[in-house]
């Protein structure tokens, strides 16, 4: 591995106190990975961060069919999970249940391997797993 340049940092400058990394996000992206081949070739060093998607081969194109219906803004109640032994977290946020999906895209990896990737400022609790089993169940 070459290096061509290296970038310096000249001078740092503090946020200020009224910063905050959470409340000032314009979005996070979630990404899911998936794994469609034969169990004998998805790469070892991956496994505990891809999952194994048993109906192989998905349908790429009707999981990207899926995925652009849940762009835009929503009520996404349906699917969002409750913590064991709680109410629903939903019930507890100013926000409610509507949330907006800036994008959701289907990345075809190679060989096998699909990437889920959704942009959205905040999620309901497991909201974007949710999204990935749905996808990946549409093929």
């Amino acid at each position: 591995l070459a290096v061509s340049h290296v970038e310096r940092v000249g001078e740092v400058d503090g946020a200020g106190r009224s910063w905050h990394a959470i409340f000032w996000a314009t979005g996070k992206r979630y990404s899911y990975r998936l794994y469609a081949g034969p169990p004998g070739g998805r790469d070892p060093t991956t496994r505990l961060y891809r999952h194994h998607a048993h109906s192989s081969p998905l349908d790429l194109e009707a999981m990207r069919t899926t995925a652009a219906a849940l762009v835009g803004e929503r009520d996404f109640r349906a699917f969002a999970n409750k913590p064991r032994g709680s109410a629903p977290p939903y019930e507890a946020s100013a926000l409610g249940t509507v949330r907006t999906v800036a994008e959701a895209a289907v990345v075809d990896e190679g060989g096998g391997c699909v990437r889920l990737d959704f942009v959205l400022k905040g999620a309901l609790y497991k909201m974007v797993r949710n999204f990935a089993g749905e996808a990946a169940t549409t093929s």
